[in-house]
């Protein structure tokens, strides 16, 4: 089911506008997912919304948490189903490898925020 969805996105993405960062993943979704349409690199991702909302890109394929976060941002702009994004795609924290003690605070410290709700807390205020 969900394949069908993301090559009907395919169809429609042919005829579609849409930035995106340089190298990242966001381009190469883009380029094998609808390579037909028109790819705009953006070099200033804290920017790149601003070329949906000025109509110079119809979208910009991300993953759901910086759709949730660009919808926050820009009242004007609406994540398509964050819930059920095309594909899954772990994010994770870079540390000194050798620096034990720093990976073992922040492994605290994150523990801590999510068990006492503070991490739910940053989540609804920066995405909603």
């Amino acid at each position: 089911m969900r394949e069908r969805a993301v090559r009907g996105h395919a169809a429609m993405m042919a005829r579609t506008t849409d930035t995106m960062p340089e190298g990242g993943t966001n381009q190469v979704f883009a380029e094998e997912h609808y390579p037909e349409g028109e790819h705009i690199v953006w070099p200033d991702n804290t920017t790149i919304f601003d070329e949906i909302v000025a109509g110079r890109a119809d979208v910009m394929t991300t993953d759901a948490t910086e759709t949730r976060w660009a919808a926050k941002q820009h009242p004007e702009l609406g994540a398509v189903h964050p819930d059920e994004p095309f594909n899954r795609t772990e994010k994770a924290m870079m540390l000194p490898r050798d620096d034990t003690a720093f990976r073992e605070y922040v492994d605290q410290w994150l523990t801590m925020e999510r068990n006492n709700g503070t991490l739910d807390a940053v989540i609804e205020e920066w995405l909603g």
